[in-house]
């Protein structure tokens, strides 16, 4: 009988113990693999000191640059966004931090079929900067990382007016069979990106508040969609560590040189300070919702530069009060394509290579070069 019960303990203490170890690992994955990087206080500070930034640009003029511009083409309703067709909040709750677009509907506007999909949360906006002529990079996305996680996410491509009507009758046509395009009446231009930037920001605050999270990403680039999705779930229900507002995630570039020569020239009459504020690298970055509609709001008083990663992550966040969190492990969760939408597809088939997938995705900075 003794004998008996001394096994039973035995195999009871083993099973405790191999559960107790294999949830430690669990935690250390997850810390090792965790959106949002931790840091000590001391080196957090050094790296977020801000620099100074033109008087200018830290005035709050009413009315300087409104975002008046008219819709072209809308991406197809989606319950998911917590605005009905008319452009009324569906439910209470979205009422509380909800401002009503201030854009009448148009008879003019071209929109999507209509498809709608079941009321479900709404974990994660992708929205994309694109060009008009850019059939092929959104054809890429759609077919690989933006194909995934449907249930929890919405992808929305960004384009201006390419003042062009065969490109325009086809994008008509493109958004008459995905749903998936909003553009603007602002002449498509690089000049002009920044234009893009606010277009953003404000469809996500007045066109769908009930998003979580808001992630900016342009057309070449790989983005982890379930990697981003599972990272916040875990964030926010296991670790607790990412917080559900006042979020803004990124890859931080610290002590960038304004230049004066080039694509990327800003004059000193326009910016007279030699070094820009902590910005987001502008290829891809997340913030919550609250942050976006701030950001919005106070791009409405803000004088414009055309550098957008700058202007929003930099500028607009300083007036704001927005910290910057560094995103732990990019690369596992976007990598730059460079215009190339073929290196997307390249990286697509590599993380889709279930054969040996932990060496996959330890050797991912191996196999591919990120650009980062």
């Amino acid at each position: 009988m003794v004998t008996v019960f001394l096994g039973s303990a035995r195999r009871i203490l083993r099973a405790f113990y191999i559960c107790a170890t294999l949830y430690l690992l669990y935690i250390i994955c997850l810390k090792r693999f965790s959106l949002e990087e931790q840091q000590s206080p001391q080196k957090s500070k050094e790296k977020y000191t801000e620099v100074p930034i033109p008087s200018i640009y830290l005035q709050n003029i009413p009315n300087l640059t409104p975002h008046t511009f008219r819709y072209l083409l809308e991406p197809d309703y989606d319950v998911a966004c917590g605005i009905s067709r008319n452009g009324k909040a569906r439910y209470r709750r979205d009422l509380v931090n909800f401002s009503p677009p201030t854009d009448e509907p148009r008879k003019e506007q071209v929109i999507g079929t209509g498809r709608r999909r079941n009321n479900r949360p709404l974990l994660v906006l992708f929205l994309i900067h694109s060009k008009a002529n850019h059939f092929k990079h959104r054809r890429v996305i759609r077919k690989t990382w933006g194909s995934v996680g449907k249930r929890l996410s919405k992808m929305v491509f960004l384009l201006g007016n390419p003042q062009n009507k065969t490109l325009q009758s086809l994008l008509q046509s493109e958004n008459k069979l995905y749903g998936d395009i909003l553009q603007e009446d602002f002449y498509e231009t690089y000049r002009n990106i920044t234009l893009k930037a606010i277009m953003a920001l404000k469809w996500a605050s007045l066109y769908c508040p009930r998003a979580a999270i808001v992630t900016k990403a342009d057309d070449d680039m790989f983005v982890g969609t379930m990697a981003i999705i599972s990272n916040i779930i875990k964030g926010w229900f296991v670790l607790k560590a990412i917080p559900r507002r006042k979020l803004l995630l990124c890859k931080p570039v610290f002590n960038g040189p304004v230049l004066r020569e080039g694509k990327y020239a800003v004059s000193q009459s326009l910016y007279s300070v030699t070094t820009w504020p902590p910005f987001c690298f502008g290829g891809c970055w997340m913030a919550s919702n609250d942050v976006i509609k701030k950001l919005y709001e106070i791009s409405l008083m803000t004088p414009q530069i055309h550098l957008d990663d700058v202007y929003v992550t930099g500028i607009l966040r300083t007036k704001i009060g927005q910290g910057l969190q560094r995103v732990a492990n990019s690369k596992i969760l976007f990598c730059h394509g460079r215009g190339d939408p073929d290196l997307v597809w390249t990286w697509w088939n590599v993380t889709q290579d279930t054969t040996n997938y932990f060496k996959t995705f330890k050797g991912r900075e191996k196999i591919m070069d990120c650009f980062l």
